[in-house]
This record gives structure tokens, sequence and C-alpha cells, in this order.
């Protein structure tokens, strides 16, 4: 490792684009909505805010331990711009796939903290994506941008994976459980725990839920949840920092499923990082009218409007699947 001070850090931000037409196309089959009334959006990594706001002088030093969120890198708990930085020859993989509507930065805050503890961290966008930077193709889905993805990490990077796993949220879970064999790790965020056949994964899989998730309910995650999964209380996991900073981390079952079951619980876009769902409230709130009117399905965008509590679910989501993939893959 190396050591850097802030003032050698160009910090990375992530260009987001919201694209109305991409969202009308999708939503209500509309093909009208000219592409420029798109907005872009400059975020923040999460982990940078963070260390905006405890207010570290400029010359505190920072180890640069370089482990990689594709081309954001870690500098302590700083993402900074990577386009210098040499790529690591190996390590644990992690794919991030998106929901329905989605986008690439929807799981950022959580790919940082992985990052920050060693994991390669991937995030393509995929053609559902609310961005709409690359027109849908015939033939181009999920399962070829994934497949060409690790093509590229261990053909065109020389990364070599030494175990692999697959976060998705919502339509995301599908990606995960059709990605890789039992070898892979799988934690499925607002999804469900079997595939439309009704098989479910056989390796290593975290389950999150939530009743208060208006898109993907409860009670039928619950009613098709196979009988091996161990129900994990949210009591349990507010432990897990505690125990692993003792040194003795907890041990988590390797079929895990922690269902929020109280009235503030998650709803379904909870669990995307703040900034990502911000960004979403300022350019579509004054269309949510509309939508509700048209009977427009808005996967539960009208119930964070009133909760925008991404920052107090990511503060039991992202411990709880970090500790499970340290577990499972290191």
């Amino acid at each position: 490792a190396n050591a850097a001070t802030t003032d050698d850090i160009i910090a990375a931000t992530y260009s987001h684009r919201i694209s109305l037409k991409r969202i009308g196309q999708l939503l209500a089959g509309w093909d009208f909505i000219p592409e420029f009334v798109s907005k872009d959006f400059t975020l923040t990594p999460t982990m940078n805010m963070q260390y905006n706001d405890v207010g570290t002088s400029s010359s505190t030093e920072l180890t640069t331990e370089m482990t990689t969120m594709m081309t954001t890198p870690m500098v302590g708990e700083y993402v900074m711009n990577g386009e210098q930085v040499k790529l690591p020859e190996k390590g644990p993989v992690v794919l991030l796939a998106h929901g329905y509507l989605g986008s690439r930065f929807d799981l950022s805050h959580l790919a940082e903290e992985l990052a920050n503890q060693g994991f390669i961290c991937i995030s393509p966008e995929y053609p559902e994506s609310l961005a709409s930077s690359y027109p849908r193709k015939e033939g181009l889905d999920r399962g070829k941008i994934t497949s060409r993805i690790f093509d590229i990490l261990e053909t065109d990077l020389k990364i070599t994976p030494t175990s692999r796993a697959v976060i998705g949220h919502s339509l995301g879970c599908g990606t995960a459980m059709s990605t890789g064999d039992d070898t892979w790790t799988r934690v499925l965020i607002a999804g469900f725990p079997v595939m439309r056949n009704g098989m479910a994964p056989k390796g290593p899989v975290l389950l999150l839920s939530s009743t208060n998730d208006g898109a993907v309910s409860a009670g039928r995650v619950l009613s098709a949840l196979p009988p091996e999964y161990v129900r994990l209380d949210e009591d349990f996991i507010k432990g897990l920092a505690y125990d692993a900073a003792k040194g003795s981390p907890t041990k988590l079952p390797q079929k895990s499923a922690l269902i929020f079951n109280r009235p503030d619980a998650p709803n379904h876009i909870s669990y995307l990082a703040n900034g990502v769902n911000e960004a979403m409230i300022s350019l579509l709130s004054p269309l949510l009218p509309v939508a509700k009117a048209l009977n427009i399905p808005v996967l539960d965008f009208d119930k964070y409007q009133d909760s925008r509590d991404s920052k107090q679910t990511a503060d039991i989501v992202i411990p709880l699947v970090t500790a499970y993939l340290k577990q499972m893959m290191l």
C-alpha cells in the first residue's frame, strides 16, 4: 500500500441520468416523449459525503489499499477517480444487478463499502435502466451483458476472481439467481427467493424482504421461501458491527432471510442509495399525480416520497450484506 493525503485525491462523482422517455416506454408503452426532457445529475459517492461530514482536514493521511469499484477505487474510506489506478490481479468479485427502471448507481453505497472491505465490485447498466444511455436492441439482454462483463474482467483486464457473488435488487434478483453456478453467493433484495420455475439457488443466499414493500409483497415471498432458510431478527442484525469490532464476527446461516416487519419498514426503493432516490424525487415528484390518475405503477415511489428512509435502511442492510459476503467469500 502507498500513502496519500486528501490533497492527492481526485474525488469521484457519478454521472447519473434519468430519462423520462425510457420511463414512459417501460411503464406505459409511450413513445412520444422526447429524449431532451431527460435530466443529468452529478451524484457524490455516499462514502465521500460521510467523510466530508466529519470535517477531516486535508492533511489527514489515508492508506491506498487499492480495492476497486470498477473505475472508482477506495483511498482509505474515500472514493476517488481511478482512471490512472492499476487494477488488482485477483480478488472476490461482486456483481450488482439493478432492478426494473433502476440504475447502475442504485446500490453504489453498498458497493463502496464492499470495495472498502476488499471486494471488486461491478455495476452494469441493463436495458431496463431509466438512464437510457444506449438504445435497447433485440437480443441484448441481462444474460448476455453479464456474461460479456465477466469475459472482459478475466480476459481483457486480467483479473482472476477468487470467489463470485451477485447482489440483485427487485428484477435484479432474477439476474442473481440465473447467473453462475452453485459456488456463487447471492444476495436477493426486494425480490423472490425462487425463479419462475420454482427452483431455488443451491449455494449461499441472503434474502431481504419487507412487509411494507408494495411491489413485491412479503406475504408472497414468505409463501415461496424454502424451508431451509433461517429467519434473522432485526435486533440480531444490529449487533453485527459490534461483534465484528470485538474480533468475534457473528456466524450467519448459509441460507438467511431478514423480513422487515414494523410500521416503518422499508419500501421497495428504500434499499437504494440516498442520492439516487433524491434525484428521482427532484425530477419525478410533479408527475406522481399523473401516474396515479392513469394507474401507472410507481414501484413505491409514492411511499418513499414520505419515508425518505434510504439512510436508515442502509444502516441495517450494508453491515448485514458486508458481513455475509465476507463470511461466504473470503
